[in-house]
């Protein structure tokens, strides 16, 4: 029940942060300075007891975002830049990468509270252009599939048979633009039955 002083965050001094945390390294940066928003973001490694920096965060600058992980990657999304954002990007530790993925579907806003449960992530309240939000959204990466049908999101998946008994046959493409994406497939309570990351051959 104490604290010790570790080395100060490197970047400039500001409010209004973003961070997330994934596996045993914190990720912190955006936000508002004095004269600015700023984009920087940086790691912080406990074990070596030191900050670096993973350059700029892939959008404008802004301040009150919400951040997230799931997965072993890191979640951006909300904030303003001077006018509110709704658009989400995740951050990929193994490359210091971002990708956009699909847009938060509540009304632009900054100062959202998120959490996380399981395998997805819940965003809401927060302020808008019209005032105070008292919305809660969910944010699956990969959401339950139907036997045999399309899903709607970042891509179109199929896993059929769904529920399966020995084995099932999972049919999906890598996104367009990136080299490489990972399938995770969960059982009803959540546990990770199998997951593999997947290169783009075309």
């Amino acid at each position: 029940n104490s604290w010790l002083q570790k080395p100060n965050f490197p970047g400039t001094v500001r409010y209004g942060t973003v961070c997330f945390v994934i596996g045993n390294q914190a990720y912190i940066g955006l936000g508002a300075g004095e004269d600015a928003f700023v984009s920087d973001v940086w790691r912080f490694t406990p074990s070596l007891n030191s900050w670096a920096s993973i350059g700029n965060f892939p959008a404008s600058a802004r301040f009150c975002c919400s951040g997230f992980s799931l997965f072993g990657k890191g979640y951006v999304c909300l904030g303003s830049d001077g006018g509110y954002k709704d658009n989400l990007y995740e951050f990929e530790p193994s490359n210091n990468s971002w990708v956009e993925r699909k847009n938060f579907e509540g009304t632009p806003r900054r100062n959202a509270a998120c959490f996380v449960i399981g395998n997805r992530a819940y965003v809401g309240t927060g302020k808008g252009a019209t005032g105070c939000k008292r919305d809660l959204w969910e944010y699956t990466p990969w959401a339950p599939l139907s036997t045999g049908h399309e899903v709607a999101g970042d891509f179109p998946v199929k896993l059929f048979p769904n529920p399966m008994q020995d084995q099932s046959t999972l049919d999906f493409k890598v996104p367009f633009g990136e080299e490489a994406t990972r399938y995770v497939i969960t059982d009803v309570s959540g546990k990770i039955i199998r997951e593999e990351k997947v290169e783009n051959t075309t």
